[in-house]
């Protein structure tokens, strides 16, 4: 299991590959411990725009109490509070994950946030007995290994999400259609149902999640040459983009 970590506005974010049998479900894994332990304020936390639903539990170190949700796909920025005594971890599922592992659609949870008891109460419960014995990355995978996907993704439509994720979303949709033999009328369809978003929404937040990762990772942090790279008009128009989807400019990014 490699794990990686950074610290984004004192707030620290260590990231975990997921084990091996659940490459289908999950992404990735997210613990976020707030570095200055000294404060007073709750911290803010920003959820970048997500094409895959996002499950987070929140943990109260002191009483150990569990606090799972589950964020719906969501094509704009938005923020969500930690608060003083709080650990966070973070399930960032694949796209069409809740519909092929939780049998709830896109539609149905896009741009919303739900107690994950609503959605799950198995899948809750087994969350709060678990952490509540100490949570980990390897807790992640004893929640989540139980689970079995119920084989409803269209394989089309899976090929489709795979091929705009590798291509970061600048494979055209029109190609994207041919290449798994689905009008784009069809295409349209499944992905609003199954992801929440139109193929065309679903790349620009690929794109724009590419063009952060560039900034925060990459050697460059010059946002001309970032534009260039992730295959923007220019600088006005991925600026345009951040507005849009992250209200703020991307000279604000830290």
């Amino acid at each position: 299991m490699s794990k990686e970590s950074i610290v984004v506005n004192n707030i620290r974010y260590e990231t975990s590959s997921p084990s091996k049998e659940l490459n289908d479900l999950v992404v990735s894994y997210w613990r976020v411990v707030v570095n200055d332990k000294s404060q007073e304020l709750n911290t803010t936390l920003d959820v970048l725009p997500k094409p895959g639903a996002t499950i987070v539990i929140k943990v109260n170190e002191s009483s150990r109490e569990v606090y799972p949700i589950l964020v719906g796909p969501h094509l704009r920025r938005f923020e969500t509070e930690l608060n003083r005594g709080e650990s966070c971890w973070i399930i960032a599922l694949k796209p069409g994950a809740t519909f092929n592992w939780l049998n709830v659609s896109g539609a149905e949870i896009r741009d919303k946030v739900f107690p994950l008891g609503k959605i799950n109460n198995m899948l809750s419960d087994r969350i709060e007995r678990i952490f509540r014995l100490g949570p980990s990355f390897d807790a992640l995978n004893e929640v989540l290994i139980p689970l079995k996907s119920n084989g409803k993704l269209d394989p089309r439509l899976d090929m489709a999400i795979n091929l705009l994720v590798a291509s970061n979303g600048l494979k055209s949709i029109s190609e994207v259609s041919m290449q798994v033999g689905m009008n784009n009328r069809q295409l349209q369809r499944k992905f609003k149902e199954v992801i929440g978003f139109s193929p065309k929404k679903f790349a620009r937040v690929l794109r724009l999640n590419s063009a952060i990762k560039h900034f925060r990772y990459g050697r460059d942090s010059n946002w001309t040459e970032i534009a260039l790279e992730e295959s923007y008009y220019d600088q006005a128009h991925l600026s345009r983009e951040f507005r849009d989807l992250m209200a703020m400019k991307p000279s604000e990014l830290t």
